[in-house]
């Protein structure tokens, strides 16, 4: 995985820069305004990993042969690496204890603190004893370099006093060169630009496609044509030949020189792959049974057709994908609004199969629709990048604090109000796919542990009637986006033929918003009813009122309390009220357990510790595939509505 990248005079990047890319989340995106460079990024670590053409600043002074540079900052688990570890470890020490060196220029100590801060966000779990943290580059004429950290590099290797300046750089390099081979090695970086020519990337014989397949064609027919097959075609011609000269009086057949050269297996291998791969071309299925090739389809029908075959050979093919890196400029490029979130939910889907996507993009509507990831804001001020980089989960909080900050750093504003774009472009998202012949349909709710239980409990309504879920935060924003929607939704009217359904918890602080009847647009609250004994869906105005009810307080009461034993042993203290010999039935699973307030204050501290909410539902989701238990009666009627 890559953290960040130092840039020095590369394409849009004029002196020394460093972009943060991932705090350890796979799913990176690059935002900002046309032109700021996010593509220079992509293109730099496609010019770093597969030795693609450099692309230097033209406003560089292009005196010195390091005055250009490309250096990724790798985060790597420490098993990964099976030949440079010591070099490794001793490299990685100094970074992760946020070694600076003061003596150096004031702009390179500014890059130095600027990485400094990245490190200090990367997410707990990536520990220095589990990981490498290694910034490895190199120059414009390809040698090794790590520039702002060169001081790190003559700490680890000694200088013999007397030695040329010169000539003990160059020991230094060498002997850091291979650490970079190995790392590069490790990974398969795969970059589709925004304006690349499909056919480029989607025929199997492409080099990329097969670095995605994780085997080369020649291994494919080697297993069908083995090498020794083709010795014997070549013993069997040979013997043809001799005959053949030996018939004939006065001539016979030979080459030119004395050796008589058997087949070359891979130049069977590399004419059967033109004349058999080359000819079949990736066609879209149509209606009406046709098939249309991938060149007639239009250019926003082109990105989804390389997207979904990305997808599909990581999904299906690939044993293990988690070195590859795949960079994608501008995913939703010519692409309908309406079919943008497809594009970058099959984006996320891959993020969590391989080791890491990294995208550009202008559509901003992914921001909300996603449960995780990390997001960079790119600017510009005084012809120098400022990047910003935000957690997708909690993007609201960060660019609220971050604007403060941003403002007093830089007097003016953050260059866009990215909350404002990003709710726009995921509301015209919604409301352009509820308005087709086949609509999709969406469930929009608070937490991203919400979506884990509705993804199962929804799972037929995802595949047979098109239905996203969505968790947006909380009741605030669910609140925000039914406003937004009603609005659109009294405009269109009849024209709508999808669905939208807000579910909100019932909260201590209940926050109440008016809901009036608007056709296909439906915002309930979930609340137990403790007279009835039963979980039931209200308007956000209705009573009851009370009590406190969550995602975790309406489950089946079995299958809850059955996950929750699971627990019991790392958490005994908040847990020691729940007993194995409890019979328990499948009622919400606030009432089945009928604690005590006490014990409800463990549980409640109990689902706010670590990610306890979301590890839960996880092991909730395992146990309910894995037997047959009751669908609580509220998930029931919200099928009810999509059906």
């Amino acid at each position: 995985m890559i953290i960040g990248i130092i840039l020095r005079n590369f394409k849009t990047y004029n002196g020394i820069n460093y972009i943060p890319l991932s705090n350890g989340e796979k799913f990176c995106g690059l935002i900002g305004q046309n032109g700021i460079g996010k593509s220079s990024i992509l293109e730099a670590l496609d010019c770093f990993f597969n030795n693609k053409d450099w692309n230097q600043n033209i406003d560089s002074n292009k005196s010195g042969i390091d005055i250009s540079y490309i250096t990724p900052i790798f985060l790597i688990e420490k098993t990964k690496l099976k030949i440079n570890n010591d070099l490794a470890e001793k490299l990685s020490n100094e970074i992760w204890n946020f070694v600076t060196d003061t003596t150096t220029h004031t702009i390179r100590k500014k890059i130095i603190d600027k990485i400094n801060i990245s490190i200090s966000q990367i997410k707990p779990e990536y520990t220095k004893e589990n990981y490498f943290l290694l910034p490895l580059g190199e120059n414009i004429d390809r040698d090794f370099t790590i520039n702002v950290y060169s001081s790190i590099l003559q700490s680890l290797h000694e200088k013999i006093e007397g030695e040329d300046d010169d000539v003990y750089q160059n020991k230094v390099r060498e002997l850091f060169k291979p650490l970079m081979s190995e790392v590069k090695d490790l990974y398969d970086y795969i970059y589709i630009p925004k304006d690349i020519e499909p056919n480029n990337l989607v025929q199997l014989e492409t080099k990329e496609i097969q670095r995605l397949m994780g085997e080369k064609l020649e291994d494919v027919i080697g297993a069908i044509l083995p090498r020794t097959k083709i010795g014997d075609i070549s013993t069997g011609l040979k013997a043809f030949i001799d005959e053949l000269s030996g018939k004939l009086v006065g001539y016979k057949f030979k080459v030119p020189s004395s050796n008589q050269p058997n087949l070359k297996p891979v130049k069977i291998y590399s004419l059967i792959i033109e004349e058999f791969f080359s000819l079949r071309e990736l066609h879209k299925e149509v209606d009406g049974g046709k098939d249309l090739p991938l060149r007639q389809l239009s250019s926003g029908e082109k990105q989804q057709a390389i997207l979904s075959l990305v997808h599909s050979i990581i999904h299906s093919y690939r044993v293990d994908s988690s070195n590859i890196i795949l960079a994608v400029d501008e995913p939703e490029a010519s692409l309908h609004i309406s079919a943008c979130f497809d594009q970058f939910e099959k984006l996320y889907n891959v993020s969590n199969l391989c080791g890491q996507v990294i995208f550009s993009s202008h559509w901003y509507g992914f921001i909300p629709a996603m449960n995780s990831g990390i997001i960079t804001n790119i600017a510009k001020k005084d012809n120098a990048h400022e990047p910003l980089l935000f957690n997708i989960s909690k993007y609201r909080e960060e660019i609220k604090h971050n604007a403060a900050d941003y403002q007093q750093t830089h007097h003016h504003d953050l260059p866009m109000d990215i909350m404002l774009k990003s709710n726009n472009d995921f509301i015209q998202s919604i409301i352009s796919s509820i308005i087709k012949e086949e609509p999709y349909n969406w469930l929009i709710c608070e937490g991203s542990s919400d979506k884990i239980y509705f993804d199962e409990y929804f799972k037929d309504e995802i595949e047979f009637k098109k239905l996203r879920i969505i968790p947006v935060g909380n009741a605030k924003e669910v609140k925000k986006t039914y406003n937004h929607l009603k609005v659109s939704f009294e405009e269109l009217g009849t024209k709508i033929n999808g669905k939208v359904i807000l579910i909100t918890d019932t909260d201590t602080n209940l926050l109440e918003f008016d809901t009036s009847t608007v056709r296909n647009l439906i915002c309930k609250r979930i609340v137990n009813d403790i007279g009835s004994k039963t979980t039931k869906l209200v308007e956000i105005k209705s009573n009851p009122k009370n009590p406190k009810t969550d995602i975790e307080d309406v489950l089946n009461g079995k299958l809850f309390h059955k996950t929750l034993l699971e627990f019991k042993n790392d958490y005994f203290d908040l847990l020691t009220f729940i007993n194995d010999e409890d019979v328990v039935k499948e009622t919400p699973s606030y009432i089945a357990l009928d604690l005590k307030p006490t014990d409800y204050q463990l549980l409640d501290r109990f689902f706010n510790t670590n990610d306890n909410k979301f590890d839960f539902s996880k092991a909730y989701i395992k146990n309910l595939k894995e037997g047959t238990y009751e669908i609580p009666n509220w998930i029931s009627e919200i099928k009810s509505y999509f059906n």
